[in-house]
């Protein structure tokens, strides 16, 4: 079935891909045998009782073609040590996957396996009743779901039913990057991991200089703002909840919720610390104009390897409020389509894809860390110091607000443009904060997405 996007392990991405299994070959065998039995369908009853596949099977797995050779890799080994599976890889754009996702399922041949999201996925295709429930085989396999950060776990939870492994996950928009010799020249000592909101604040406005231009002026903080990640998590901090706990109503108007935002917009017009909302902040960050700022754990990738920082840099968790910095799991999976007509061999693919091998590779591989305690913790990442800081918050961050309704993505659309004029400056925030609330209430009122 290969055709455009579409190729076997052993092809010619299976051909560099398998340069790197040799290389590596001892460490992805280990991740294989966990689930080698899984992989031996013939004969072998699935979770539910029924007859499991018989003979050699093919998984077709789907996922951005960006990920292509890493993912290469990882098809190719499970299919180099498990010779009744074969992976074969379908490969799409990242600005036009999810759309085809859609396309294929409405089609009736989507994957068996799937890459997705958690925000922009994973629960509107539960709604639509497109993913297979993995309980049957946590049980079937006696799995511990205890390998996984609870977090993460709990995050992939819909209405007490699990529909995926944790692939991998980050604790959302708590991490804060300073420019060192920023910080040096200002004699400022830099961020430890427990500053306060107040001395954060006090920090930035050290580093600040006003230069009559936004062409000359230096900035001492740069927030993020975006619903998921940057408001939310200074939401949490604050002690807030943007949404009630069942999901279903938009909390926007309540006092910790407010503080939080108005701590946010004081950055940008009443202290004027931070850029103006809108400014792009690349070329203040590499020009050294920008003492601090707030992004994701994985945004240490682009320091390093997509858009190398011409910097020094250094990396701590953010402010602290009264309830902790905020911290809430985001996690992508691997999930199995519920139409797979080879389940089993699926689910051991998904496993394997959740296992720690695999999660340290996706970190030697500069991706994000698989969601687990023994790849975080474990001696090839710990020696970092821009990874330590963030362990502990793993260990202990809940999963992000979710609508009860599966629409996290309008929700994600609405509150963050009905957001942008309180960045700006023109509204303030109870005024702002009131058109959030009606427009994510507006979301929460839609029924969730139907099946197809």
């Amino acid at each position: 079935m290969n055709g455009p996007g579409r190729r076997a392990a052993g092809g010619h991405a299976g051909e560099r891909t398998g340069r790197r299994v040799t290389r590596r070959g001892v460490t992805l065998a280990a991740a294989v045998a966990p689930v080698a039995a899984a992989t031996a369908c013939a004969g072998q009853e699935g979770p539910a009782g029924g007859p499991a596949a018989q003979g050699p099977v093919t998984v077709r797995f789907t996922y951005r073609a960006d990920q292509s050779p890493t993912f290469d890799e990882f098809a190719a080994a499970f299919t180099r040590q498990s010779p009744q599976v074969t992976v074969t890889a379908e490969t799409f754009p990242g600005a036009d996957y999810f759309t085809k996702l859609d396309v294929l399922f409405a089609a009736g041949s989507a994957a068996d396996v799937m890459w997705v999201s958690s925000i922009e996925a994973y629960f509107d295709q539960q709604a639509r009743g497109r993913w297979l429930a993995v309980d049957p085989y946590v049980r079937r396999d006696k799995v511990d779901l205890k390998e996984w950060f609870p977090g993460a776990v709990e995050m992939l939870r819909v209405r007490g039913g699990l529909y995926a492994l944790p692939l991998w996950a980050h604790p959302s928009s708590v991490a804060l990057y300073f420019n060192k010799d920023v910080l040096a020249a200002e004699g400022q000592a830099p961020p430890d991991g427990t500053w306060t909101f107040e001395q954060t604040l006090a920090a930035a406005q050290r580093l600040a200089r006003r230069g009559g231009s936004l062409e000359t002026d230096r900035f001492g903080y740069q927030p993020s703002v975006a619903f998921y990640n940057g408001m939310s998590q200074v939401v949490r901090a604050f002690g807030g909840a943007a949404l009630s706990e069942d999901g279903k109503r938009a909390q926007f108007q309540s006092p910790p919720v407010t503080a939080a935002v108005q701590w946010l917009s004081d950055l940008f017009n009443r202290h004027r610390v931070a850029p103006p909302s809108g400014t792009s902040l690349n070329p203040l960050w590499d020009g050294g104009r920008v003492g601090m700022r707030v992004a994701l754990y994985g945004t240490r990738r682009e320091a390093r390897v997509t858009r190398p920082w011409p910097i020094s840099w250094g990396v701590q968790l953010g402010p602290q409020g009264a309830a902790g910095n905020g911290a809430q799991l985001q996690t992508d999976c691997t999930p199995v389509a519920a139409q797979s007509r080879v389940a089993d061999a699926a689910w051991a693919f998904q496993r394997f894809l959740s296992g720690q091998q695999i999660g340290l590779e996706l970190a030697r591989n500069n991706l994000l860390p698989g969601a687990r305690p023994d790849v975080w913790n474990h001696p090839d990442l710990t020696r970092d110091e821009t990874h330590r800081p963030f362990i502990a918050a793993m260990q202990t961050a809940p999963p992000i607000f979710r609508p009860a309704n599966a629409r996290l993505l309008d929700l994600l659309r609405e509150v963050d443009a009905a957001a942008a004029p309180i960045w700006r400056g023109e509204v303030g925030v109870p005024d702002g904060l009131a058109e959030v609330n009606r427009r994510a209430q507006a979301v929460l009122d839609q029924p969730a997405p139907g099946p197809g």
